[in-house]
Formats: structure tokens, sequence, C-alpha cells
């Protein structure tokens, strides 16, 4: 696999797994090409000390992702981001996630467990549906490399559910 954080090496799952399927349906292909600038060590630095404004604030003039990389401190709106992965913004009224009206815990759970009786909190990805285990795997290698693969926490829960399921639009 390549040393980018939106990449997914289609070759080595083959292209007609289900996973592969739902991230081109989901209108995210992107993941499959090669971003020759990325640094893995400063995205993750930039990620773990990400501070992001509240929901819903996102797209207001001004509005601005700040972190800090090693001693540098970083400030960037979502624009800047998408034009550096060349990566095209849907309007912010048809975004459902991040949002308040996204889907429930329950309709979550449902989605992601083989058995949802056996919920647990942080989430247990053995006992996820297989292409819920799958996606945890990209989201952790590739877009959250010091995360909790493991052990997802409630947000990544639904970050996996917004990723799967048709109809979410992301951004």
């Amino acid at each position: 696999m390549s040393a980018n954080e939106r990449h997914v090496d289609v070759e080595s799952i083959g292209p007609n797994h289900i996973c592969i399927q739902r991230i081109i349906a989901q209108g995210l292909s992107y993941y499959f090409s090669e971003n020759p600038g990325y640094i893995r060590g400063m995205v993750a630095d930039f990620y773990t000390n990400m501070k992001v404004p509240e929901l819903g604030k996102i797209n207001e003039k001004g509005a601005r992702i700040t972190s800090k990389i090693g001693r540098v401190n970083v400030a960037v709106d979502p624009d800047v981001i998408a034009r550096a992965l060349n990566y095209e913004r849907y309007l912010a009224s048809s975004v459902n996630y991040p949002g308040a009206n996204f889907a429930s815990r329950d309709v979550i759970n449902q989605a992601l467990y083989t058995n949802p009786m056996e919920v647990k909190c942080p989430h247990v990805p053995r006992k996820f549906k297989e292409e819920y285990r799958l996606i945890n795997l990209f989201v952790h290698h590739n877009l959250n490399p010091r995360g909790t693969e493991n052990k997802p926490a409630k947000k990544e829960g639904e970050m996996l559910y917004a990723f799967i399921e048709p109809g979410n639009v992301i951004d």
C-alpha cells in the first residue's frame, strides 16, 4: 500500500469486493488514486491535534480548522483541504454527515453488528459485519493511523456507517 492517507490498494482487495463497490457508490473513488504530496507523519500529527469548529459552523465565513504540527500552528478552511486533495466539495445543503440529523445510535448499531445484541462501547470490530470490519481497517490505516482500530469509539462507528450506507453525503 502506498504511503497515502486516501489511497486504497484495490488490487490487493479485489475490484469486485463489496467495500470497493460501496466506496465507488458513495462517490469516494478518489481514495483509489495516489496523492504524491502526502507526508504520513505530518498528516498524522495534523489530525491528532486538530480542532474543528462546532457542528454547522464549518461553512461560515472565516471558520477554520486548526492544528499543530511540531511547533507550527496551522489554520486551514475545508476548501483549502479539498483543493490540496483535488476533491470537489458537495453543497453544504446536501451534506448529511457530519450533521445534527444523522442516523441514530440504534440505526448505526443495527447496521454495524452481525448481532446487534452484542453492541459494546467502545465498539468491537470482530463482531461487525464483514464490510464494516474491512472499512474499519481502511479508515484506521488510511485516515486515522493513530486511531483505535481495535476499539472504535462512537464517533468512529458513525463514520464507518457514513462511508458504507447508501444515501450519505460526506464532507
